[in-house]
């Protein structure tokens, strides 16, 4: 496979979340944003205990906080996302 074939986690991850989203869209489906949340944040929770040394968790941990906060105010100051009324 190609460099430019491989895609990221995050990619992997944001089609995977997009599928569902373009088909609750097309069906009427309610989305349960909690519940997505939750399932991904156990992947995360999979991730970093797999992935990394005990006395580095801690640390990943708080970085993935800081970043979702982060991630989550750049999309709002762009105007992404869905505004409830």
């Amino acid at each position: 496979m190609s460099e430019a074939a491989v895609t990221s986690i995050y990619e992997d991850v944001n089609n995977v979340v997009m599928g569902h989203l373009r088909k609750a869209l097309e069906t009427g489906e309610t989305i349960n944003v909690p519940d997505w949340a939750s399932d991904i944040s156990q992947a995360l929770a999979d991730m970093i205990l797999h992935g990394a040394p005990p006395a580095e968790q801690p640390t990943l941990i708080e970085h993935a906080h800081r970043q979702l906060d982060q991630h989550i105010a750049e999309k709002r100051a762009r105007g992404i996302g869905v505004e409830k009324h």
